[in-house]
């Protein structure tokens, strides 16, 4: 049996779809496959979280199982945070495939295996009723990233409770795994030929607070440690919990890159208030101060948020010059999405569509010129690189990152001539810059 994935959304559900087909693959008469295109089953791991992403995940549902009435898929299942959150619904949407909600994922192969003889929908047996399973699925992965990096879910879920944000709901209270479950699978990841671990959470600063043991500073050290990787990258730190100690061991530990994911979603104390989100335009102020000051050559990246109710032109003036002020080198922008279930989304006062676009249009012209401006500053240096992916055989470039640069979301480094493998990092003489994206060299060529 032949089976594809499409993974959607974040970082972590992919996570959780390689683990899915780590856990297919480990079948003899399985074989994962790249397209949905000459599979016979495919899996669409969905994302919940806003209403674009469900729309796409639906559009993606609806193509598959026109792919399967026309004969060229047997399957279709649905899998991860769509599935969990609206499973009654898309139950009736979709009456011709197979679902996995979190419960399933350690039975993913019986479930592919009766979408096969079209036996869809079984009741579970008795002794999965109850509380839902989602500690995520772990164990051997499936690897969809390139080789020279890989995602590293340190925990699941989110205590935290901001008002527009279903996550909670969707995945439930913060569990940290285990660090010695991190460590070897970490050791797993480098003896596949990953060179760079990107962790990832829903909140990684609050790693270990649920079970007063280890933090993230001690986990970042044991996985410095594993022989074989060469860079460590944190996303998705809470400024509340971005302490001195996590500082001190970025800049301490040689494998921690200078980079930190700072998502601060606005800088207006009435917007943060709103958002029961901590801490405040001050407390976000001395966190990025302080980093700055402890870490050398530090890269910082950020995500806000525009149009969320009762956002006043002043108050996203107020965000407008804090970017400015601060001047993150990489940032991601949303519009808000009101989320049936979220306190947010009844909230008076809404944003009409047509300011939502202006004010992300306006955010996002801001940033270009920060962000190429922190590009130009580097041309002409010479600056380590992963090797993502070398020049294909007949092309001219290839693709690696530098140090400030996270996979899937930041900018790229171009590489030009000859003597790149994946992995890394190597150091790469940047001559030139295109758009958001660095072109470079060997610099030892």
């Amino acid at each position: 049996m032949k089976v594809a994935m499409i993974s959607l959304g974040c970082a972590k559900n992919l996570v959780d779809s390689e683990g899915l087909l780590g856990r297919l693959a480990e079948a003899d008469d399985i074989e994962i496959v790249a397209e949905p295109d000459g599979a016979d089953g495919v899996i669409v791991n969905t994302c919940g979280f806003l209403q674009s992403a469900r729309q796409e995940s639906e559009a993606i549902a609806a193509e598959m199982v026109r792919l399967r009435a026309a004969g060229r898929l047997s399957w279709v299942a649905l899998a991860g945070c769509l599935v969990e959150r609206y499973g009654p619904a898309l139950r009736t949407a979709f009456p011709d495939v197979a679902f996995l909600g979190f419960r399933d994922y350690e039975d993913v192969e019986a479930v592919v295996r009766r979408a096969e003889r079209g036996d869809l929908n079984p009741p579970p047996p008795p002794s999965r009723r109850g509380p839902r399973l989602d500690q995520g699925i772990h164990g051997t992965r499936f690897l969809l990233t390139q080789r020279s990096f890989a995602y590293l879910r340190i925990s699941e879920g989110c205590d935290l409770r901001c008002s527009f944000c279903v996550i909670p709901a969707i995945r439930g209270t913060f569990r940290s795994r285990p660090l010695e479950d991190l460590v070897a699978e970490a050791e797993a990841l480098a003896a596949a030929g990953v060179r760079e671990l990107v962790i990832v959470s829903q909140d990684s600063s609050a790693y270990g607070r649920d079970t007063g043991g280890v933090r993230l500073p001690e986990l970042v050290r044991a996985l410095a440690a594993v022989a074989g990787i060469a860079w460590i990258r944190l996303q998705y730190l809470n400024p509340a919990f971005t302490d001195t100690r996590l500082l001190e061991a970025v800049a301490a530990i040689p494998e921690v890159v200078p980079y930190l994911d700072l998502p601060i979603q606005h800088a207006s104390d009435a917007v943060l208030k709103r958002m029961r989100r901590t801490p405040g335009v001050a407390g976000i102020r001395r966190v990025i101060a302080e980093a700055r000051r402890r870490i050398p050559e530090l890269t910082l990246r950020t995500t806000v948020m525009v149009g969320f109710p009762g956002e006043t032109e002043a108050e996203f003036r107020e965000l407008l010059a804090f970017l400015e002020e601060i001047r993150f080198e990489r940032l991601g922008c949303f519009r808000f999405s009101a989320e049936a279930g979220t306190p947010a989304a009844t909230f008076p006062d809404a944003v009409p569509e047509e300011v939502k676009a202006e004010r992300h249009d306006a955010v996002m012209a801001r940033q270009q010129a920060i962000t190429k401006q922190a590009q130009n500053a580097r041309v002409g240096t010479i600056q380590p690189v992963m090797v993502d992916l070398p020049p294909p055989a007949g092309k001219t470039w290839g693709e690696g990152r530098t140090r400030g640069d996270s996979p899937e979301v930041d900018c790229k480094v171009l590489l030009t001539g000859g003597g790149y493998e994946r992995g890394g990092p190597v150091s790469v003489r940047i001559f030139a810059r295109h758009d958001y994206d660095l072109i470079g060299e060997r610099a030892d060529a």
